[in-house]
């Protein structure tokens, strides 16, 4: 190996070794926004509007975005799961049920029509109770660090969305 081929070699894992350092500072950045109660994804979850903040940093005012309830959507979500304990009760429940009766009285997603998928996701969300997961789906750079429960804002009671959920999961296991 020549002195040429071993300075690339050495520049090159310098980069790499800058390069995870840095992923490493922007994921610990983003941790401490999340638990700060900051919404740091790119889109809105459904049921909620995103914010903007003013917040002090070192004397310098940034912007910041917070989740706050959006009151249409909110609704909506509500309607899905007071929909869904009905049908459990009725025992019709069923994903493509909910997502058609959604759907007929014009209840939709933002520019869309509810699906059996967006409404499994939505009903299985602890978010909608008050109870956001943060990390859940860690890459293998940060796969040291667990996930964090952070409170957030609720549209639905624990118990309406445990009774959903605790149906939803004998579903899985039949």
């Amino acid at each position: 190996m020549n002195d040429e081929q071993l300075t690339k070699c050495i520049l090159g894992l310098l980069i790499e070794i800058n390069q995870k350092k840095t992923a490493l500072s922007i994921s610990k950045k983003l941790d401490e926004l999340a638990i700060g109660g900051y919404h740091t994804g790119s889109k809105t979850p459904f049921g909620y509007r995103s914010v903007k903040m003013g917040t002090d940093n070192f004397g310098d005012t940034v912007i910041r975005n917070k989740l706050r309830l959006d009151q249409r959507e909110s609704l909506i979500v509500k309607t899905l799961f007071k929909l869904a304990n009905e049908l459990i009760d009725q025992d019709k429940f069923s994903y493509t049920a909910i997502a058609l009766i959604l759907n007929d009285k014009g209840l939709h997603r933002r520019k869309s029509i509810w699906t059996p998928t967006n409404v499994k996701s939505t009903l299985i969300n602890t978010r909608y109770y008050g109870v956001t997961i943060y990390g859940a789906k860690r890459t293998k750079l940060n796969s040291h660090k667990k996930p964090v429960e952070i409170d957030c804002l609720a549209i639905v009671s624990k118990p309406l969305f445990d009774k959903v959920n605790h149906f939803i999961t004998e579903l899985r296991t039949k």
